[in-house]
């Protein structure tokens, strides 16, 4: 089974560069490595200065190391829309309006980008194909938003279910009354492919909620409302028993022209910041230079120096 690794973090704050530079550095190392993309404005194959798409590509000569950018709302389209509909449709047509009595909106359910997720999980999660697979993950919200997904299909399509099925029981047993009824009735198909979708996401849930499998990163920049945002998904993510290993800080200024008052100013001001992290959070904090007059691949071999270090 490969390990997974996840980057989460506000949008803009570096996800994808630290995602695929972790990706090079295993490959680096001969893993056979993935980096996927599951946020909607994809950028990994800028990163890698190539066309990619949902089939894991090649994006290096020399190392073992592919790039996929998964469509979000074509995987609702292509995996669950159809479950959904039926679902809703059968539950409906046996007089249950679910919008009136749970307020449910099938679309507010379960989002794109949330089951993107989910399938690219359950699509590698033992898939010897791969030693690594990173995941450059959409933002903050959404990564909450998944870690939620098995509790929210419990409280709302399971409830649904439930009904549907007390309902067909009077509807059975009715039936059965006046004609001699039978026991043998088929389970319908939309049963088994809700039944399999929870299987799915809660399978994921336990792996990302494994440390042995899945290192989860927390991607910052060096600035009060980046740190206040780090903080808050690290509560959420504690409260979802997902392990955090490392908190990244991005765009960290170094050598600075000292004559420049706003180049010093700034420094110190982030210089607080880093201080104030390391001394908040109990997990290892790593820095990543602010690159500047480098792009492509380089600037992931530059990134991927400052991370290697915790990938070997």
């Amino acid at each position: 089974m490969p390990e997974f690794t996840l980057y989460g973090g506000k949008g803009g704050v570096g996800k994808t560069t630290c995602a695929s530079a972790t990706a090079l550095a295993d490959a680096r190392h001969g893993k056979r490595t993935l980096v996927v993309s599951t946020d909607p404005a994809h950028s990994v194959g800028d990163r890698f200065e190539m066309s990619v798409g949902a089939t894991p590509t090649s994006v290096h000569d020399t190392y073992p190391l592919y790039a996929a950018e998964i469509d979000p709302q074509q995987r609702l389209d292509d995996n669950y829309a159809d479950t959904i509909d039926a679902l809703t449709n059968e539950i409906e047509n046996l007089g249950v309006d679910i919008g009136d009595t749970f307020g449910i909106d099938a679309g507010d359910v379960i989002g794109s980008d949330e089951l993107a997720v989910v399938d690219a999980f359950s699509q590698y999660i033992g898939d010897d194909t791969w030693d690594h697979v990173v995941f450059d993950t959409a933002p903050t919200g959404h990564t909450l938003k998944l870690l939620q997904l098995p509790d929210i299909l419990d409280s709302t399509f399971g409830k649904a279910l439930q009904v549907k099925s007390q309902v067909e029981s009077v509807t059975n047993a009715v039936s059965g009354f006046f004609t001699g009824g039978s026991d043998d009735r088929e389970r319908g198909l939309s049963d088994i492919d809700v039944d399999s979708t929870k299987s799915r996401i809660e399978r994921v849930a336990t792996v990302l909620q494994n440390p042995d499998q899945t290192r989860f990163r927390v991607v910052m920049e060096p600035e009060r409302l980046s740190r206040l945002e780090t903080e808050r998904l690290l509560e959420r993510l504690e409260s979802a028993s997902v392990h955090v290993d490392q908190i990244v800080v991005n765009k960290v200024l170094t050598d600075i022209d000292t004559s420049c008052t706003l180049c010093s100013t700034r420094r110190e001001s982030q210089q607080k910041v880093l201080q104030r992290t390391q001394e908040q959070f109990d997990q290892p904090v790593t820095t990543i230079p602010l690159i500047a007059g480098h792009d492509g691949y380089e600037v992931l071999e530059i990134v991927a120096e400052h991370l290697d270090h915790t990938d070997t």
